[in-house]
């Protein structure tokens, strides 16, 4: 497995075990990772860069697995196929680390050292408000294969019409402001394991066309390109699925390289 869960040499702030209510809210993960890289072949030394204090946030719908991917952020655990865990078994760790391997020499320890929760329960509107207000390291944007992507001849919700609103809101700010933003952002399809293939790829494909339509700045349109848009199933075991940890490992490199940048 990529990522490998261990203990941080400096212990992050003690979370508690308060429950996290974030459907159809948005959180902010602080989050504090370094990078150890190798002097030479054999050297038993690291070099050390640390990239503390980063603010990581996460926006979606109701019902998207934000709280599970924040839980899984905190306790480093898959939910397994076919079997119940009571919550009582789980390891009762304040916060759990994820060591990504970047390079042959090289690898990074990713940890979640605070959650707050956030006050962007009111819709999509306000969840752009938010990210525009808090201009985080990272945005993670969540949405579930088992919601429609397209409006239902009966109306209601679909994914499409969220990003219709979200996008709408973004496209009255600066634009400037907007490109960075989107610089950072990462769209992760959640719940893969409920859907065939073919609906994931179809989900996958229809966000980016979304934001087109209502950002049309140049830089902004630079930033919707790159964007990636991941996939992500909370089972363990499933070799047909990318799992929680792929997304992980694509946000600690992600942030490493922000922080260099910063630095």
């Amino acid at each position: 497995m990529i990522l490998e869960a261990g203990e941080l040499e400096e212990k992050a702030s003690d979370l508690g075990n308060n429950d996290l209510t974030i459907d159809g809210g948005s959180a902010v993960l602080g989050v504090t990772s370094r990078m150890l890289v190798r002097e030479g072949p054999k050297a038993l030394s690291w070099a050390v860069t640390k990239f503390a204090g980063q603010k990581v946030l996460v926006l979606g719908p109701p019902g998207s697995a934000k709280t599970s991917f924040i839980e899984f952020l905190r306790w480093g655990s898959h939910v397994k196929k076919d079997i119940s865990i009571p919550q009582t078994t789980r390891t009762e760790t304040a916060h759990r680390v994820f060591r990504v391997k970047v390079g042959a020499q090289s690898q990074l320890e990713f940890s979640v050292s605070s959650i707050i929760d956030t006050a962007g329960h009111d819709g999509p509107s306000a969840a752009a408000a938010e990210l525009v207000r808090l201009k985080p390291s990272m945005v993670i944007l969540m949405f579930s294969v088992s919601d429609p992507l397209k409006a239902q001849e009966s109306g209601g919700y679909s994914i499409e019409s969220w990003l219709d609103f979200f996008c709408q809101k973004l496209a009255d700010q600066d634009q400037r402001t907007v490109a960075s933003l989107l610089e950072k952002c990462f769209v992760v399809i959640s719940k893969t394991d409920l859907r065939a293939r073919s609906t994931v790829k179809k989900h996958k494909a229809g966000i980016k066309p979304k934001f087109r339509e209502w950002l049309t700045n140049e830089r902004v349109s630079k930033a919707i390109v790159k964007m990636p848009i991941l996939d992500c199933s909370f089972l363990e075991g499933d070799v047909n699925e990318k799992t929680a940890n792929s997304v992980v490992e694509e946000m600690a490199k992600a942030l490493a390289r922000n922080g260099r940048k910063a630095a």
